[in-house]
């Protein structure tokens, strides 16, 4: 059977429905063009399942957005990649909705990219976890600062552990406060080197208290100074003791006169060796009186002169 867009057009929706897959089919890419969007939105799945991807490229915009919920959903993975860029940039937020996770599996890094902001921000925690390491890796830095925190929450550790330092760099406050405990933890070491001092910065202290002491042991001196003194007072007695002697010694005499007493008494004695003249002659009295007699033993004649009168 031949038909043309120009008769398809006219066809009733009982009509319309009643042709064979291979009438659809056998349509050429300019009636695939030319169809009413009326028609478009009316096809039976069958009909859908039986156009080429060849046909699926040539759809337009206006015929694109004229698409169903179910007409997207019924999509093979074939006919999804055969979407043009264009046509992602037009899908509703229910259409982005629609896309089953097979479906947002095989979405290629273009076409992801190519969603709106409101269409990447459609997407429900279930897709967003569908997604492969290999898209999470792909999406652009302005996407990932679009996501909504529920989005960045329903992230999963696989994928968090995969984010690139310039994705991880680019969310916003908001966002990067938005993330568990459980996905700080999962960050690489590499990660957590990464991170920009105003991304540590804005870690609030729930998120510094839940990173590992391996995670703690990497960070840079850039990184440990631009701590607040909010979050360097969070760190727990175990995380304090898992910074390298190198950490130590780079820390600023703000930061070392920051310590609670309860952190300067749980710092080890190779730690307390580590700290330079300087960080003595910091020293408050009552930072002074705390330290315990383990680690004025250990102090070295530099540091032991270094320390004020008052001190």
């Amino acid at each position: 059977m031949s038909i043309s867009s120009t008769s398809l057009n006219g066809y009733s929706t009982t009509n319309v429905q009643a042709l064979p897959g291979a009438a659809i089919a056998a349509l050429t890419t300019a009636d695939v063009s030319t169809l009413s969007t009326t028609v478009i939105s009316v096809l039976t799945t069958a009909q859908e399942a039986a156009l080429t991807t060849t046909q699926i490229a040539v759809l337009t915009t206006s015929q694109i957005a004229a698409l169903t919920t179910s007409e997207i959903a019924a999509f093979s993975t074939a006919q999804i990649l055969a979407l043009t860029t264009t046509d992602f940039k037009s899908l509703s937020t229910t259409s982005v909705q629609a896309l089953t996770t097979t479906q947002v599996a095989i979405l290629t890094s273009s076409e992801l990219n190519a969603l709106t902001t409101s269409g990447l921000q459609a997407l429900t925690t279930t897709q967003v976890q569908a997604l492969t390491t290999s898209q999470v890796r792909a999406l652009s830095s302005t996407n990932v600062a679009s996501l909504s925190t529920t989005q960045v929450q329903a992230l999963t550790t696989t994928q968090v552990a995969v984010l690139t330092s310039t994705e991880l760099n680019s969310l916003t406050t908001t966002e990067l406060q938005s993330l568990t405990t459980t996905q700080v933890q999962a960050l690489t070491t590499a990660q957590v080197v990464a991170l920009s001092t105003t991304s540590v910065a804005n870690l609030s202290t729930t998120q510094v208290k839940a990173l590992t002491t391996s995670q703690v042991a990497v960070l840079t001196s850039t990184e440990l100074n631009s701590l607040t003194t909010t979050e360097l007072q969070s760190l727990t007695t175990t995380q304090v003791q898992a910074l390298t002697t190198a950490q130590v010694h780079a820390l600023s005499t703000t930061n070392i006169g920051a310590l609670s007493t309860t952190q300067q008494v749980a710092l080890t004695t190779a730690q307390v060796v580590a700290l330079t003249t300087t960080d003595m002659n910091s020293l408050t009295t009552t930072a002074v009186q705390a330290l315990t007699t383990t680690q004025v033993a250990v102090l070295t004649s530099s540091e032991l002169n270094a320390l004020t009168t008052t001190g």
